[in-house]
């Protein structure tokens, strides 16, 4: 081959916008010009040659009309767009993951149920916020069977299960913690654990409690490795004036009455109640006082409606023996 002088070689020029490439348009092959290939129109598609190559589809796309298509074999599944900031992954026309982005965050949502597969288990685990995912990270494992929660001690460690739920049949079973569960304190009127604001909190450290209806009910505290008990109490009460049964509804299981005005003054017994229920009435004055039953019911050894009396500086007990009926008397000195 003989040497070429630079000067002489051909030039390179830009090609012509009118310069013609092949190109596909719903299957068919025609011709483009340059200038149409930097417009797609209406309908047409940029392919590639291969029959499973990708498609840029020059369509309206949306949330379940897919756009940019991975295999252009297969038009209803690849990456449209509800909206602005917005993309969605369609299968078969279907949106499976909406990914949004709203003053600099990103999220995700699934519009389905989220099938995660495995070998044994399907496991979904939750990285740091910079992405990482140490040894440590929390793992969420799902399978037809079994449900839990668990993560590495340590570097190289065994997966420890911090809460693990099976089934047998078409029924689960009793969930499982494998690991302390530490729950937030809480309070009377949100517990950490129950309904809600009935259940199970922690006013103080080392004290747990039960609220019912936001009200504290019991407690039990520490106390150089013992326990101390305390229930909710009424105190500093003033007996009702005059002996008239349905005055002065008691309230609490303990209750402390430091006046009484006169003899006689009294108090009633609560009308709604389970066999069991406990009614303490310490009378802390020195003048004795009635404590009646509701309408209709009876303290054990007096008639129907009857009042028992409770002496000044005495404290009684009274045990409900029939359901919204019946008291007994259990102490009375």
């Amino acid at each position: 081959m003989a040497d070429t002088k630079i000067s002489g070689a051909t030039a390179v020029t830009t090609p012509a916008s009118t310069d013609e490439y092949p190109t596909n348009q719903g299957g068919a092959s025609k011709k483009t010009t340059r200038a149409q290939m930097h417009t797609l129109e209406s309908g047409e598609s940029l392919t590639g040659e291969d029959a499973a190559g990708p498609s840029i589809v020059d369509e309206a796309s949306s949330a379940t009309n897919p756009t940019l298509i991975p295999n252009k074999s297969d038009l209803d599944t690849g990456v449209g767009s509800a909206a602005a900031d917005q993309l969605s992954l369609i299968a078969g026309g279907v949106e499976g993951l909406r990914v949004t982005e709203t003053a600099g965050a990103i999220a995700g949502v699934f519009t389905d149920n989220l099938t995660i597969s495995g070998s044994t288990f399907g496991a979904l685990v939750l990285e740091d916020a910079t992405g990482a995912v140490d040894d440590k990270a929390t793992r969420l494992i799902v399978n037809a069977e079994r449900f839990k929660i668990t993560s590495l001690v340590d570097a190289g460690g065994a997966n420890q299960d911090l809460m693990t739920a099976t089934r047998s049949s078409a029924t689960w079973g009793t969930v499982t913690w494998t690991a302390p569960h530490i729950l937030p304190a809480g309070s009377a009127a949100a517990p950490a654990v129950g309904f809600t604001n009935s259940g199970l909190y922690e006013p103080v450290a080392d004290a747990p409690a039960i609220t019912a209806g936001g009200v504290e009910a019991q407690r039990w505290t520490e106390a150089s490795s013992h326990v101390l008990t305390a229930v909710q109490a009424n105190v500093g009460l003033t007996a009702d004036s005059g002996s008239i049964q349905g005055g002065g509804v008691i309230l609490s299981s303990y209750n402390t009455y430091t006046t009484v005005g006169t003899a006689g003054d009294a108090a009633t017994l609560p009308a709604t109640f389970i066999v069991g229920t406990i009614v303490w009435v310490i009378n802390d004055s020195a003048t004795s006082m009635d404590v009646f039953p509701a309408s209709g019911d009876t303290i054990t050894g007096n008639a129907a409606d009857a009042a028992e009396a409770v002496a000044g500086g005495a404290r009684a007990q009274f045990l409900a023996t029939a359901a919204n009926a019946t008291w007994t008397a259990v102490s009375n000195a």
